[in-house]
Formats: structure tokens, C-alpha cells, sequence
């Protein structure tokens, strides 16, 4: 997850995904590999979304205090246009 997520702001993506539709856990090394993310796509000026979380993995996001910052969506379709903010 890291390493796609850090690719995406290295190639110079303005709006980076990570959709989360099949993942059914995300402990600490998940949440760490995020917060990165999201640190990175800032300094790059892109956008960082997580996306199709479900409940069990939305739930740790939530209770660390991270759902804002990681920008949560319950759909690619919930997504702004690329550059949208």
C-alpha cells in the first residue's frame, strides 16, 4: 500500500486513491502507511482520498482521529473531479 501510494505522488498525481474495497483489516502498520501518504501527497500539493472502506477498517481511521485528514469517501463516484480540491 505504502509503496504503490508513494509512487502515485512521486509520478506527480494531483489527486491519489487509495481504494480500500477489499481490505478487511487495517492495524497500526496500515494507518502508518496513510498518515505517510497523506504527508507526502500534502508536500507534493496532491490530494489524498481513501475509498470503499469498509466499517472494520473506517472504524480505526475514526477512532485515531484520522477521517478527516484522510479524506474518506464511501465511493469512487463520491470522488471530486481530478484538481477539484
Amino acid at each position: 500500500l505504502e509503496s504503490a501510494l508513494n509512487r502515485a505522488v512521486a509520478a506527480g498525481a494531483r489527486q491519489v486513491v487509495a481504494d480500500l474495497q477489499l481490505v478487511s483489516f487495517l492495524g497500526s502498520d496500515g494507518l502508518q502507511a496513510l498518515v505517510g501518504a497523506r504527508r507526502r501527497a500534502d508536500a507534493a500539493g496532491a490530494e489524498l482520498y481513501v475509498v470503499g472502506a469498509a466499517h472494520c477498517v473506517v472504524q480505526p481511521i475514526r477512532v485515531t482521529g484520522l477521517a478527516g485528514p484522510l479524506k474518506l469517501r464511501a465511493r469512487m463516484a463520491d470522488l471530486p473531479p481530478a484538481g477539484g480540491g
